[in-house]
Parts: structure tokens; sequence; C-alpha cells
């Protein structure tokens, strides 16, 4: 088989193997993120987070699971702090400066943040 023609089989090949799965692929990850906890670990880790089995978890319960101790208020001032303004102002979506935000919840973490 000329190298040719193996480039050209094999991105068809390719786009065919994604024609044939991606139904039942997509119906199988749709179930699986839609299906509330069924096991009682899943149940009760839901539980602790402060997560209902069937509803989305919210940010002050995944603060507290991510960093017990910080106040989500402190936490949604450094967030809006770090994030920056769409890009020319208006297109697109506002964005977190990360490493900046990283390195404030860091010092939050570590006590050396001014109090408000």
């Amino acid at each position: 088989m000329s190298p040719v023609l193996a480039g050209v089989l094999q991105p068809l090949a390719l786009v065919v193997a994604l024609g044939l799965v991606h139904r039942p692929l997509g119906d199988h990850m749709a179930r699986v993120y839609r299906a509330p906890p069924r096991l009682r670990v899943e149940k009760r880790i839901c539980h602790a987070v402060g997560a209902g089995p069937t509803a989305r978890t919210r940010w002050p319960a995944y603060l507290r699971e991510a960093r017990p101790g910080l106040d989500a208020g402190r936490v949604a001032k450094q967030v809006g702090d770090h994030t920056e303004g769409r890009t020319l102002g208006f297109t697109g979506e506002p964005r977190a400066n990360v490493p900046g935000l990283d390195i404030a919840l860091k010092e939050l973490v570590a006590g050396g943040a001014a109090r408000d």
C-alpha cells in the first residue's frame, strides 16, 4: 500500500468509525452523567459534601470539600478580583487570571492575605 493511499484511508476509516459509534457512545455518556447515584457509597459521598443525590453540586459545598476552613465569600471576592473582561470588550466570555487566583487562594489558605 502506498503512503498516499494509507494517508487517505486512515482519516476515512476514523470518520467511519466515529460515525458508527457516536450515537451509542453519546447515549451511554448521557445516561451515566444524568443518572442519580445508585450505590450506597455514592449516596454517602453526596450527602457528606452537601450535594443532593439528584441535584448539581453547589459552589459552597464544593468549597467545603476542596478547601475546608475557607469562607465562600472571601473566595468569591478573590475570583471577582482576578476576573478579566471580555476580549476587546465585546467578544467571548469573561475569564479568570488562573495563576494570580491560584496564588491568592494559596495565601488565603496560609492565612497571609489581608483580612476584610
